[in-house]
């Protein structure tokens, strides 16, 4: 017992925050808060929120010039009342126009974070972003990297970050040669 109150789990227990869930003949193990000894289970999405982005989009790179859009989606299973991804480059950029998209801010010189606003879960709608950027020194290919940077949800209690539990789909890498082509991602 006193190993226990050492550790400060005999105070979970007696304060309700951890059941006691029997092993059998063996003895007694603590439950985490999804209701298993190991802390995971079903319910463990609920509790932190989660959703599922997804980013597509296409590249075209030439003569020191980059195009590109990107389309974020979530799909589910919660809404999301905010997220934001990040797009890097191999190379430092420069807006062409001297705008950046809205919501978008430069978090490096070859780096740059949107906000996706609000995405409901399983919607067609998707938020799109386009960038017309100069790439310094004009390399032979650019490569593009997107990431999802955060992810947060507000539904049914949860409030704070939200986990993917598909993070295959938020993030995206793609090599564009000094070509003109379209690329796809």
């Amino acid at each position: 017992m006193s190993s226990l109150l050492r550790k400060g789990l005999f105070v979970l227990v007696v304060a309700g925050l951890l059941p006691l869930v029997p092993l059998g003949a063996g003895g007694t193990a603590f439950a985490g808060p999804t209701g298993n000894a190991f802390g995971g289970g079903a319910r463990s999405a609920a509790l932190v929120g989660e959703a599922d982005l997804a980013h597509h989009g296409q590249v075209v790179y030439g003569h020191g010039r980059l195009a590109m859009q990107l389309r974020t989606w979530n799909h589910g299973p919660q809404d999301l009342t905010s997220g934001a991804v990040r797009v890097s480059f191999s190379a430092p950029v420069e807006l062409a126009d001297g705008k950046l998209p809205r919501g978008c801010a430069r978090s490096a010189p070859a780096a740059l974070v949107c906000e996706t606003g609000p995405l409901r879960a399983g919607s067609l709608t998707a938020r799109t972003l386009g960038f017309d950027l100069r790439v310094g020194r004009a390399p032979d290919e650019v490569v593009v990297e997107v990431r999802t940077e955060r992810m947060a949800v507000a539904e049914q209690g949860v409030r704070g970050p939200a986990q993917d539990l598909n993070p295959g789909n938020d993030r995206q890498r793609v090599v564009a040669p000094d070509t003109g082509d379209v690329y796809y991602f």
